[in-house]
């Protein structure tokens, strides 16, 4: 049997998007968490007791990884030799390889893909089983070439399992030219792999139905849209039988949560009600929690209670309840008076939003701000387009009134 730990999209110096700490405990805990994320999967590997753990690219968030984040990596891929753990590494799009960024020399137990060129590495573990690992990295912020059609089949004559590392966005070259290494789920199955081991998707994401060919997601969600990630894949390969188990290694939880206020008639009872539910939010975690409240049906309480919104007050009483645990990333209203006087627009919802991503496809793909993007080391991907294109969807939809369809 071969057991593995399969991980990717780390983005370990990567700010935890929209949060400004309030007060300064709370900011260095933040950052801790995002240190004892790579410890945190290590124990997870030795308690295991794993032959080796993959990082499917996207360790670090950009090609430029502080000296800080390098050397916690290394410690931990030190931890890990000690206890004859192997790690395979490739490279992403975000923190695409260059030999002069990178301060620390990796110990003997680690493998790093660093070239476009697929590579096939071989590897015996403890039971004397046969593995070959093949995979390759970015070199550049992009990646058309359809890197599937490079990877060797699987030879079942010199190796007990094959695992493909992929850091890849299924589907096709982008019409700006700029795509993520794409590939399609049936290119992968065609080379008889035991397991692809992919990063770039963000969320768990099972591409072939019997998880042979899956995203692990990011074992740590950094937006406030990443709330059900937070975890790793532990693999177990034999000859027979096949199994993925999800483990949870995230330090911080986003948490969304709504709540009606319909039947409270005054400020106090609402402000109980909110204190409530916080302190239920918290005492199911022991992790640190930025918290998104959605409040419906708070028309009643008039404008003081949105102004306290608005200003930030009501999600400074709150914070009161745990300041060095919680939070409030976003309060959002529902139900109240401003709602009613949205502008309505003569044109359905799906409307709106495929012309919004059309927007989001040209403005990647304007000649005009590609060297402002390389400038600013700016990663212009599927992800950054979605999350941006989210917001203005929500900024949107604020603001006015369309059908539904």
């Amino acid at each position: 049997m071969v057991r593995f730990i399969h991980t990717a999209d780390l983005h370990m110096d990567r700010a935890f998007e929209g949060i400004q700490p309030k007060n300064q405990e709370f900011g260095n805990l933040l950052e801790k968490a995002k240190r004892k994320l790579i410890e945190n999967i290590a124990t997870v590997a030795i308690e295991e007791q794993v032959d080796f753990v993959i990082l499917a690219g996207d360790t670090f968030h950009q090609p430029h990884s502080s000296m800080s984040f390098q050397r916690v990596l290394n410690a931990q891929f030190e931890r890990l030799q000690e206890q004859k753990i192997a790690v395979f590494m490739n490279f992403g799009n975000h923190d695409y390889y260059e030999p002069n960024r990178y301060w620390y020399d990796v110990p003997e137990n680690v493998h790093l893909f660093i070239n476009e060129a697929v590579e096939t590495v071989p590897f015996v573990t403890k039971n004397q089983e046969k593995v070959a690992i093949s995979s390759f990295s970015y070199n550049h912020r992009w990646l058309n070439e359809e890197k599937v059609l490079e990877f060797p089949a699987k030879n079942m004559l010199e190796t007990d399992f094959q695992v493909g590392i992929y850091h890849g966005e299924a589907g096709n070259i982008t019409q700006s030219g700029q795509s993520y290494a794409p590939f399609s789920v049936t290119q992968m199955q065609a080379k008889n792999y035991d397991y692809w081991a992919l990063g770039h998707i963000h969320v768990p994401t099972d591409m072939s139905g019997d998880k042979r060919v899956q995203y692990s997601g990011t074992p740590q969600g950094h937006t406030r849209k990443e709330t059900q990630i937070g975890g790793v894949l532990l693999v177990e390969l034999t000859k027979t039988s096949f199994e993925t188990n999800f483990i949870p290694v995230a330090e911080v939880s986003w948490v969304r949560e709504e709540i009606s206020l319909k039947d409270i008639e005054n400020l106090s009872s609402a402000l109980a009600k909110l204190r409530q539910v916080v302190k239920r939010k918290i005492e199911e975690t022991d992790k640190l929690v930025l918290l998104q409240l959605d409040l419906f049906d708070v028309a009643q309480f008039g404008s003081d209670f949105v102004q306290k919104v608005e200003e930030g007050e009501l999600a400074d009483e709150l914070e009161q309840l745990f300041p060095t645990r919680l939070q409030i990333s976003k309060i959002k209203l529902k139900g109240t008076t401003s709602e009613e006087e949205k502008i309505v627009l003569p044109v359905n919802r799906q409307t709106v939003e495929e012309n919004l991503r059309k927007l989001a496809d040209d403005f990647e793909g304007n000649p005009q701000f590609l060297p402002l993007f390389e400038k600013m080391e700016l990663n212009i991907d599927e992800e950054w387009k979605a999350s941006v294109l989210e917001q203005v969807k929500e900024s949107f939809f604020d603001k006015f009134e369309v059908e539904e369809g």
